[in-house]
């Protein structure tokens, strides 16, 4: 009853038979015996797939386990890879907003060994020459005005001395 579809003239043959969804219930063989030329019949063998259909569910759950779990293992790591580089970042752009804004009070705190670390360094050593310039420049401002105190000073000396001498000379021809 089986034979008429097992074709076998070309071999080994093989088909699926119900079950529904993806799966199968039976796996069906057939293949040709023959002697020479003389075909003799053929062997048809009939697989059950109920054990097979049910380790197929098993390992696509598994799969799908390690799938959403590697999935969540990626997540994770790439939410702290981005604090990680993204927090120094963060911090020098406000220390650079603060300074543009004026603030030169400021301090980088990012200790790393990497191109941030060596970035937030030059940039603090930039801060510290910024400082001792604006210093400087306090320090001159300071000494010119005291200068400019002391030049006030003289020119007013020199007035008073002018007004008290011109009175002191017409004294001194009378006398």
């Amino acid at each position: 009853t089986l034979s008429h579809r097992i074709p076998f003239s070309d071999g080994v043959s093989h088909w699926y038979e119900g079950g529904g969804q993806g799966s199968f219930s039976s796996l069906w063989v057939g293949a040709p015996l023959r002697a020479g030329s003389r075909r003799w019949g053929g062997v048809l063998v009939q697989f059950g797939m109920s054990g097979v259909n049910a380790r197929l569910t098993e390992t696509l759950i598994q799969i799908l386990a390690i799938v959403g779990a590697l999935t969540l293992i990626n997540f994770l790591s790439t939410g702290w890879v981005v604090r990680r580089w993204m927090n120094p970042i963060t911090e020098l752009t406000r220390s650079m907003e603060a300074v543009r804004a004026g603030n030169m009070d400021v301090s980088v705190s990012v200790d790393r060994a990497d191109e941030i670390g060596q970035l937030a360094r030059q940039f603090g050593a930039m801060l510290q020459g910024l400082q001792k310039a604006r210093d400087q420049r306090e320090e001159s401002v300071r000494k010119q005005a005291n200068l400019e105190k002391l030049a006030a000073l003289g020119r007013l000396s020199a007035g008073v001395a002018h007004e008290i001498n011109n009175p002191l000379t017409t004294i001194l021809g009378y006398a």
